[in-house]
């Protein structure tokens, strides 16, 4: 016999609706399952140097969000031809952790 609060809510619950929920569950796993990786938005090519008298240079960006991989590209390159041997991205930690 089912106790507590699980329990109660079991004997509440159609056995119908169980079942379509049950389904709804398999369905919903076996399309993740089958979906695969995510494709990648940015290529990574050769790794580049950068030739600059002022190595402490960095650069603030702002990549995230940014869709078109031609623009990403694009912003990479100008970072390099202005010297810059280094970036740093700002991202929203809530992308990464939506919760606590």
């Amino acid at each position: 016999m089912a106790t507590g609060v699980a329990g109660s809510l079991v004997h509440r619950i159609p056995k119908k609706l169980c079942a379509i929920l049950w389904r709804s569950v398999a369905a919903c796993l076996a399309v993740l399952a089958l979906s695969g990786h995510p494709t990648r938005l940015v290529t990574v090519g050769e790794p580049q140097q950068v030739e600059t008298l002022h190595p402490k240079i960095g650069l603030h960006t702002r990549l995230t969000d940014e869709v078109e991989e031609w623009k990403i590209q694009r912003s990479l390159q100008m970072v390099r031809e202005m010297g810059a041997s280094w970036i740093v991205e700002y991202f929203p930690w809530a992308y990464y952790e939506p919760r606590r």
